[in-house]
């Protein structure tokens, strides 16, 4: 039976998307890649391979499903089942996606349904049954499903198993098994239905790690031939071995064929049968692949390679997961005679005994070398080649990266290596050269390196150690160490120091409202912020600093750390005072959409610190806008240089306000903790949070990210409705203070979106939050009251003992410049307590000096000649 539907669409799609033209039984066009007119070709009547003629110059095939998925989609609804044909939605997809002809495979299935209370749809099924009684079966689904349990990482499904088949097979209805057959055993039933559908005989036994020996004992000693015919992947290539291991010991014919000799390449048999490659050619070759893996010692294997190629005079191989070369001597060889034997079996061991002689056999490597992909730094640094090298004896397999250097000498080689405990090489450097040019025999994969955790703006996804977030899918890392998102393959090279949950977090919100009250729920906010830092970044320029402040015993390091977890981390705080700047550049950009923690910034002893660069905040205040301001140059013949970004949030905790200009004053939010809200049920919900491990609420941020879409959109529609509502107050005047304290009244609505947070504690947030930007903007139009009584003092002496005489020696300025002002504060201590003013502490007005406006400081500890001392002291400079 005939079913034209998904092909006749396909057709459809080539020649209006493509231009392909219909000459006889195929379709012929321009190929996309190298823009060959004539060479792009598909089959008519059997569309769903799609490939370019110039196979050498340009190999462009793709499917037709990955060129049109969305006619593939769906099919158990586009595609429903008939009382005429109660197999319809399966015959659809054995005849269109899998390529058989269906008269050759009538009757080996029947269609039935997939449904699961945790999937996000049903699905009609191809159903296979295992055994007479119809108890037992295997069905693939037709359609792709997504098991997504509560709290769980969603999970695709496309098959399904009812009852055990340990030690069974599947084998097509009417298959005869006679003495002296060759029986290939495949893993899946669809791999065993391309070869049958070609003319060899086989059967499925489900998986490679399942050895059908039950069955295989009903055939034994009938001289049958077992062609173990697994797949080429790693599980596959040690099914074959055991499977393998087992037919020896039980007395019988053993053979084995594999797809390729690289298991990068991954070809199933059924994608064999779709590209016609299941031949006699084709698998003679594919039995040379068998027999090769299959050889039973180094020199047998190194037998099997010459035989493929005989013009080879040297050349490495792996075998026993270490590193061989061959140099084959051809005049040894030629001058050892090989009688004409009729019998090719005689010949055979004439002409392994010639190579045998000819033949030198040597260990090279106590290690096979595996080129997994180029993994390419965005930073503009050097890539590296990342390899797995694998060893024999149990020991672990390791994956390490090798810079370009390593592969320039056998000398180069060996030290790179050697970092790997057991790792010896004794190779030339032509040995090297071979180990690198099988390695990138097939062009290497790319995988982008970044340096950071978190949000990578450029794709749109988050990158952690183990997990990655794309469109809202979690991903895990892959057995190479990578993430393959839709796009791109990525990494980061940084250990962020996280431990990421992929289940849902334990119920924490109760406690942490009662033991940090409104501020705890407003620093939250901002916190959730931080996770979409960049996105906000992206539309809105900038987000605003958060400022925790309160004495000892407060509260406030509780709350961070608890905050930490559900970021899968332990609170990481540093103080800038103590950090280099490299140090300090490597904290601020090793971290994307993810706070980063300054604690103590106040310098209450920085004059003491003469020989340190100190920390000034006017120095940091484009890391609002996600600006650190600092350049390096790169190892490139140009001038190009590497300008890190701020990509996190910025909270700074410390027992003391930040005091600095109106421009960083205006970039921060202010909470300040204090002991008022301390209760014995808030001690009893702290202790219950502190009990809490990482890994029992770190689910949330995954759980989070997953609903990017649904928080943004929440956040831009009350960022708006609150800015407004902010410019509305007359009391407001800064725009941005109005910004800042708008995104976060919006990000306190989205919190509802992450957890369950009681409408009271949202209205009493919100009402604290507009508190605090009325608060803000008082803050920015007066000065400290500190400063006002020293400039009222400076002034009353400066006033008392020089208004009278224009020419005398100033007092406290020690500025020759009438355009500065120039103070020592040790000094102003004393002329003030000479002339009975109020004492004010020198420890104090280093905090709030910083933040005069009138006069405008301008900077602090700098060597002055003091027209008072006549020599020169440390001031501080203010414009006059």
């Amino acid at each position: 039976m005939y079913l034209p539907d998904i092909n006749q669409k396909v057709v459809g799609r080539l020649i209006s998307e493509f231009e392909m033209k219909v000459n006889g039984k195929y379709l012929y066009g321009r190929c996309p890649q190298c823009k060959k007119r004539e060479k792009l070709w598909a089959g008519v009547e059997q569309p769903w391979m799609i490939r370019c003629n110039s196979a050498e110059s340009c190999g462009y095939q793709i499917t037709a499903k990955e060129l049109f998925p969305d006619l593939y989609q769906d099919l158990s609804k586009q595609y429903r089942a008939t009382e005429a044909n109660p197999n319809y939605t399966a015959d659809i997809f054995m005849q269109n996606v899998r390529g058989f002809d269906l008269a050759k495979i009538a009757g080996w299935y029947e269609q039935g349904w997939f449904g699961h209370p945790d999937a996000n749809k049903g699905s009609a099924t191809v159903r296979f049954y295992l055994t007479p009684d119809r108890l037992n079966y295997w069905e693939r689904l037709v359609d792709e499903v997504m098991l997504c349990p509560v709290g769980e990482t969603p999970e695709p499904r496309k098959m399904n198993f009812k009852g055990k088949f340990g030690g069974l097979w599947w084998q097509p209805p009417g298959l005869v098994i006679n003495a002296n057959d060759e029986i290939y055993l495949t893993e899946a039933i669809l791999k065993a239905i391309a070869l049958n559908v070609n003319g060899y005989k086989a059967v499925s036994c489900m998986s490679s790690g399942t050895f059908p020996e039950k069955k295989i004992k009903e055939y034994a000693g009938r001289g049958i031939t077992w062609i173990i015919a697994l797949d080429n992947d790693s599980a596959g290539l040690a099914g074959l071995h055991k499977f393998a291991k087992a037919l020896r010991v039980m007395g019988e014919k053993v053979c084995a064929i594999l797809s390729s000799d690289n298991p990068d390449i991954k070809q199933d048999w059924d994608d064999l049968h779709k590209l016609g490659k299941l031949t006699a050619k084709d698998m003679e070759l594919y039995r040379h692949f068998g027999k090769v893996e299959l050889a039973t010692n180094s020199r047998q294997k190194a037998y099997y390679l010459w035989l493929r190629d005989d013009k080879q005079r040297s050349y490495t191989f792996d075998f026993g997961k270490e590193t061989y070369q061959c140099k084959f001597n051809k005049k040894k060889f030629d001058d050892m005679p090989i009688p004409m034997e009729q019998n090719p079996e005689v010949r055979e061991k004439y002409k392994r005994d010639a190579f045998n002689a000819a033949a030198e056999i040597k260990k090279v490597a106590t290690f096979t070398v595996k080129f997994l992909y180029f993994q390419k730094p965005e930073n503009g640094l050097d890539g590296q080649y990342y390899l797995r090298l694998e060893f024999p004896s149990g020991k672990k397999a390791v994956k390490c990266a090798f810079n370009y250097g390593a592969f320039s000498s056998g000398s180069e080689f060996k030290k790179a290596a050697l970092k790997e405990p057991g790792a010896q090489f004794t190779g030339t450097t032509a040995v090297v050269d071979e180990i690198y040019g099988k390695g990138n025999k097939v062009q290497l994969r790319e995988v982008s390196a970044i340096d950071y955790v978190g949000y990578v703006k450029e794709i749109g996804a988050y990158i952690y150690n183990d997990f990655a977030v794309e469109k809202g899918k979690v991903i895990k890392l892959n057995k190479d160490d990578f993430f393959q998102l839709e796009k791109v393959g990525i990494k980061t090279v940084f250990d962020g120091k996280q431990k990421l949950s992929t289940h849902a977090p334990q119920p924490f919100i109760a406690d942490y409202l009662t033991a940090f009250n409104v501020k705890g729920l407003i620093a939250f906010a901002w916190w959730l912020g931080c996770l979409f830092v960049e996105q906000i970044r992206g539309h809105y320029s900038y987000y605003p600093f958060l400022e925790v402040i309160g004495d000892a015993g407060s509260g406030k390091s509780q709350m961070v750390d608890m905050l930490s977890k559900l970021v899968g981390k332990d609170a990481d705080v540093f103080n800038p005072n103590f950090s280099t700047a490299v140090g300090k550049l490597r904290r601020l950009s090793s971290l994307s959409n993810l706070p980063v923690i300054f604690n103590e910034t106040d310098n209450e002893n920085d004059d003491s610190r003469v020989h340190g660069k100190k920390f000034l905040w006017d120095e940091h205040k484009d890391l609002a806008e996600g600006r650190i301001g600092r350049a390096s140059g790169l190892k490139t013949n140009d001038n190009n240089v590497r300008e890190p970004k701020f990509k996190g949030g910025l909270l700074v905790v410390q027992n003391v306000p930040v005091h600095a200009s109106e421009a960083i004053l205006s970039r921060f939010l202010h909470l300040q903790f204090d002991r008022s809200h301390h209760s014995n049920a808030g001690r009893q919900a702290l202790a219950r949070l502190q009990a809490m491990e990482i890994m029992d609420v770190s689910g949330y941020l995954l759980a989070t990210l997953r609903k990017e879409g649904e928080i943004m959109t929440t956040f831009k529609a009350q960022y708006k409705l609150y800015g407004d509502e902010l410019r509305a107050n007359a009391g407001m005047k800064t725009q941005r203070v109005i910004d800042f304290h708008a995104m976060l009244k919006a990000l306190i609505d989205c919190l509802v979106l992450t957890v369950p947070v009681p409408t009271d504690a949202i209205a009493q947030a919100q009402q604290k939050a507009t508190e605090m930007a009325v608060e803000r903007e008082v803050i920015l139009r007066r000065a400290h009251p500190i400063n006002e009584q020293f400039w009222a003092n400076y002034e009353y002496i400066n006033d008392k003992f020089n208004q009278n005489d224009p020419l005398s020696i100033p007092c406290l300025n020690h500025s020759s410049d009438p355009t500065r002002i120039a103070i020592n504060l040790e000094h102003c201590r004393t002329v003030f307590a000479k002339h009975q003013l109020e004492a004010i502490e020198t420890k104090e007005l280093r905090k709030f000096l910083i933040a005069s406006t009138k006069p405008k400081f301008v900077d602090k500890n700098v060597g002055v000649w003091s027209v008072i001392e006549q020599r020169t002291i440390k001031c501080w400079i203010f414009k006059a």
